[in-house]
C-alpha cells in the first residue's frame, strides 16, 4: 500500500512530472549518444517507460469519492480520501 499522502490527484501530478523528465532524459540522450542503435534501444526503451506511466496516470481519472473505484498504481494500492480503506 502507498502511503496516504499519495492520493490520486497527486499521483497524477507525479505522472506528468515524470513523463516531462523522460522527455528531458530523451533529449539528453539524442544530443548525448553517438551510435544510432544505442539511441534506438535508449530512446525506444524511454518511449515504453512514458507508454506505461500515462497509462498508469490515466487509470487515475476513474478514482474518486462518487464512485470510489479500486485504485491501483503498478500494483500498489491507492487510498482514495473520502472512500472506504481498502483490505
Amino acid at each position: 500500500m502507498l502511503p496516504k499522502s499519495l492520493d490520486p490527484d497527486s499521483l497524477q501530478a507525479i505522472g506528468a512530472a515524470v513523463l516531462v523528465g523522460i522527455v528531458i532524459v530523451a533529449a539528453l540522450v539524442m544530443w548525448a549518444v553517438q551510435r544510432m542503435v544505442m539511441r534506438v534501444i535508449v530512446v525506444g526503451l524511454l518511449v515504453g517507460l512514458g507508454v506505461f506511466v500515462w497509462y498508469e496516470r490515466d487509470e487515475l481519472r476513474d478514482c474518486g469519492p462518487p464512485s470510489c473505484n479500486e485504485c491501483k498504481v503498478a500494483t500498489f494500492d491507492v487510498h482514495v480520501p473520502g472512500c472506504a480503506k481498502p483490505e
